[in-house]
């Protein structure tokens, strides 16, 4: 028998129980996988370093921020290594895509100088990173970023409370508590105040890009990459974050704010001197037993903070290009990772003829009972009929002559006109109404437009969930929680039990599905998941209602007169 596997076997037990490494800062690229897993997990911790690609104005190039936060992080890590004899300091490659450039306080999502990745994605990039390190049993995870727009700011914390409190770790973002912290920032205004008089410092403004200090440290870690044309710029001054959307909206703004010109390589050294210390003493403090994740951290808590309305700007956009990106997976057949439902069905309704007499009889012919009157709606110009079960109504709505149209309900009024003509015109006839799920009141993760109504109580209004693109999709809201089902349903069945009683003994929908052209889907269907409704590809509308309890398993077509089929039995069969 030939004695190789026994020597390679020899070998590999060899390498599997690698000695651990001595304490030294190590890049993390450079090493096998036994050699990480024999790192001592208490005594290793993970440096992760985030940057941007971002303008920089006319002077700075558009990886400053890396270059800036790569310098740091090597000295904070030889520092870390000195103070702390024995450990290990595991650099992690740089991710060097972040979120929410300069160019977007001047509402210009996309710029050519600036290349970045949505806040959400982001936050799923340093979450999974972060998870991965933190699931093979290491304790320290420290995040370093050399940008600070408030919306990157805010993933990168978010990304670090996941981790750490889903894996009993600790993982911060030190850079968030650095600009936060009261004694650093007061170190370094007597940094600044050694280099330029009050009456420079106050010309200077709010010196939050490629100004006076970001100029400066680029001097001072890579001159060559300065260019010449910094010693000409113009002062841009904002002393308010108003004040900083006033300049970057001004015509010719050229990507930066406060003085590149006053900048000097000394000043540079100073501030990347002072970076270094503040965040090597941030970490130190963590790892000796301190808790800084009750500290206070940039950017606090701006979202919804008309002062700071960048943050909210955004976050639409991400929610825009991410419902984007589903739509088009969608159309591909790709899998979609499903979210948890907030909403589900309130009830459903169908566009018909004026008077939806054809409508009705078809109802009636299927075993349903009717409401005896229509139901006008004063202020949207149209009427309707709904047949009521115990968690929910099916409605047939139409636009009524004889009903007025507000000028708030114009809109509304002309969605229905169009959404009549649907055999013609490629819409969709239907309308799906939900309700939030008890205890759910935060705001939801779509645009949304709020639309009062004269039967609504004072307050309240419809969320209304189409965006832009929508021209053909089904209506698609959420009802206020006054007015949902479940809170006045009891009443009803009390007060009106006949309208409950359906010859086939149905009692409740358990499933809508909504069949039509992928532009007959709600750009926020596949965001929102709502309950009890499904939304299939088909070659035209078509509403398929579920009914439930009647003890009877049936299928019944209603067209031509409705687009509709009443099925009695299990959706899932």
């Amino acid at each position: 028998m030939s004695r190789r596997p026994a020597v390679l076997a020899f070998l590999s037990c060899l390498l599997l129980t690698a000695p651990p490494p001595d304490g030294r800062v190590i890049r993390i690229g450079d090493l096998t996988w036994p050699e990480i897993d024999a790192l001592d997990r208490d005594s290793t911790l993970f440096l992760l370093t985030v940057g941007m690609l971002e303008e920089h104005g006319p002077h700075l190039p558009i990886a400053s921020d890396r270059i800036g936060v790569e310098y740091e992080v090597e000295h904070v890590a030889a520092r870390l290594d000195r103070a702390l004899p024995g450990w290990n300091i595991v650099l992690m490659p740089t991710l060097h895509y972040g979120s929410t450039g300069a160019n977007q306080v001047g509402r210009m999502p996309v710029h050519p100088g600036t290349y970045g990745i949505r806040p959400s994605t982001l936050r799923s990039l340093v979450a999974d990173i972060g998870g991965q390190i933190a699931q093979n049993r290491f304790r320290w995870i420290f995040v370093m970023s050399g940008h600070a727009g408030p919306p990157h700011a805010i993933a990168i914390n978010e990304a670090c409370d996941f981790v750490g409190d889903e894996f009993g770790v600790t993982m911060l973002n030190v850079s968030a508590l650095f600009s936060a912290d009261s004694a650093i920032r007061a170190e370094g205004a007597r940094v600044a105040a050694r280099h330029f008089s009050p009456a420079q410092l106050d010309s200077f403004g709010l010196d939050v890009h490629a100004g006076v200090s970001e100029t400066s440290g680029l001097l001072a870690i890579r001159p060559d990459l300065v260019r010449p044309i910094y010693r000409n710029l113009p002062g841009r001054r904002a002393g308010s974050r108003a004040e900083l959307r006033a300049v970057a909206l001004a015509p010719g703004w050229q990507g930066y704010f406060s003085s590149p010109a006053s900048a000097t390589a000394r000043y540079g050294r100073d501030i990347e001197a002072w970076w270094i210390e503040g965040m090597t003493d941030l970490v130190l403090q963590a790892v000796r037993g301190n808790d800084l994740s009750g500290r206070p951290r940039y950017p606090g808590d701006l979202r919804g903070d008309p002062r700071a309305p960048i943050i909210d700007e955004v976050e639409a956009l991400d929610r825009e290009f991410g419902q984007r990106l589903e739509r088009w997976l969608g159309r591909q057949g790709a899998a979609i990772p499903v979210p948890e439902p907030r909403v589900e069905l309130d009830h459903a309704y169908i566009v018909v003829e004026p008077g939806g007499a054809a409508g009705i009889e078809a109802l009636r012919g299927a075993g349903l009972t009717i409401m005896p009157e229509p139901r006008r709606h004063e202020g949207q110009g149209t009427a309707s009929v709904s047949a009521m079960f115990e968690n929910a109504y099916l409605e047939l709505i139409w636009v009524d002559s004889t009903v007025p149209v507000d000028a708030d309900h114009r809109a509304t009024f002309e969605w229905f006109q169009l959404a009549s003509a649907w055999r013609f015109n490629g819409r969709s006839p239907f309308g799906l109404g939900m309700h939030r799920l008890p205890g759910d009141t935060a705001a939801l993760p779509v645009p949304v437009r709020r639309e009062p109504a004269q039967w609504l109580p004072e307050g309240s209004a419809y969320e209304l969930l189409l965006q832009a693109d929508d021209s053909l999709a089904a209506d698609f809201f959420v009802v206020p929680a006054a007015t949902a089902v479940p809170t006045w349903i009891a009443r009803a069945m009390q007060r009106i039990p006949g309208e409950f009683r359906h010859p086939g003994g149905d009692r409740t929908i358990s499933l809508v599905r909504v069949h039509g052209s992928p532009g007959n889907e709600p750009s926020a269907f596949r965001v929102l998941n709502p309950g009890r409704i499904e939304m299939v590809r088909g070659p035209a509308p078509l509403l398929e209602v579920y009914l439930d309890g009647g003890g009877q398993e049936s299928r019944t077509d209603l067209r031509p007169a409705l687009p509709l089929v009443i099925v009695r039995g299990d959706p899932a069969r």
